[in-house]
């Protein structure tokens, strides 16, 4: 749309602005928002997934401890709308695998 000058603006121009930046930058950050919620759940699955493997929460010491946690390494996992990089988590003793997220997907 062709900016005009504020004193020739009517009110269904600036409607239609209005409408327009709203319309776009909404779904933008709606997106965003979806894909960050979306890793922050994955990610919070893969934690629990680790805290019934141990058998301890992270940082708690307990004699019947399994495994210990050794840290995350970067993983990209394909989405129907878009890559997505999540942090999964490693464990010291052993090669995790998640039956969450499977290898190779």
């Amino acid at each position: 749309m062709k900016e005009k000058p504020l004193t020739n603006l009517r009110l269904p121009d600036l409607w239609k602005e209005f409408n327009s930046n709203f319309n776009e930058s909404f779904w933008e950050e709606f997106e965003q928002k979806m894909k960050l919620m979306k890793k922050k759940f994955i990610e919070l699955a893969l934690q629990e997934e680790i805290t019934a493997l141990t058998g301890a929460q992270k940082y708690e010491r307990t004699p019947e401890r399994v495994y210990r946690r050794n840290g995350y390494w970067k993983r990209y996992i394909i989405l129907k709308d878009g890559k997505l990089q999540i942090n999964m988590p490693r464990l010291r003793e052993t090669g995790f695998q998640s039956k969450i997220i499977p290898r190779y997907i």
